[in-house]
């Protein structure tokens, strides 16, 4: 009904009042708009029914509406090697339009050294890269896994960039506010040492990303 409205308000070119008449319509139409429902199949839908949850959001975007989540049942321990038995972190972890995004682990966080018996750590094991590159981290957990010095973080999402920024300010890390297919086709790319791609279970993946690598 509101589009309608519009149309014929450009069509016919009234005079002003019609302009405000159409604009409290449309927004009264948006107000009494019915929230979209959660799917019970997301992530964020299971996450929500741990005990002692805390749930901040959602916080609307257009790149997908940002929700917070921390519980001591919500533990990160990915791919984790069996002889491990130290503290596991229980984080709070991301989602963007209920899928999961990422993880804020905090770089002070003694359960951090967990990240160095997962398969993350072996990039750094094998080698020594100093300058490395995440492309969509979601979080800050890619990071304490790299023993580098020279850090880019290439993350599109506004309130991603700013959940990353505000734990990673004792790291050596740059965060940079861009789709990360634009970043790596500019022409002066940096050089990098080890560039890490998004995980293939997050929303989108490497999606569009590996047809660099036939470059």
């Amino acid at each position: 009904m509101a589009l309608l409205i519009l149309l014929t308000v450009f069509l016919k070119r009234p005079p002003a009042w019609q302009w405000g008449l159409s604009a409290v319509l449309v927004a009264v139409t948006l107000w009494m708009s019915p929230e979209i429902p959660r799917s019970p199949y997301k992530p964020l839908s299971y996450a929500l029914q741990l005990p002692e949850v805390a749930h901040q959001g959602p916080l609307p975007h257009p790149l997908g509406r940002v929700d917070r989540v921390s519980s001591p049942a919500l533990r990160h321990a990915p791919d984790l090697s069996l002889p491990y038995t130290g503290p596991v972190p229980a984080p709070p972890q991301l989602f963007v339009n209920g899928e999961t995004a990422g993880v804020l682990l905090h770089p002070d966080d003694v359960a951090a050294s967990i990240l160095l018996q997962t398969p993350q750590a072996l990039p750094y094991v094998a080698g020594n890269p100093e300058r490395v590159l995440f492309l969509s981290p979601g979080g800050t957990a890619p990071l304490l896994a790299s023993g580098g010095t020279q850090l880019t973080i290439v993350e599109r999402h506004s309130h991603l960039v700013r959940a990353i920024r505000d734990l990673s300010e004792s790291l050596p890390v740059k965060v940079v506010r861009q789709d990360p297919r634009l970043f790596l086709s500019r022409d002066h790319l940096p050089p990098q040492d080890l560039i890490v791609f998004p995980e293939r279970g997050q929303f989108g993946g490497p999606t569009g990303l590996q047809t660099f690598l036939r470059c």
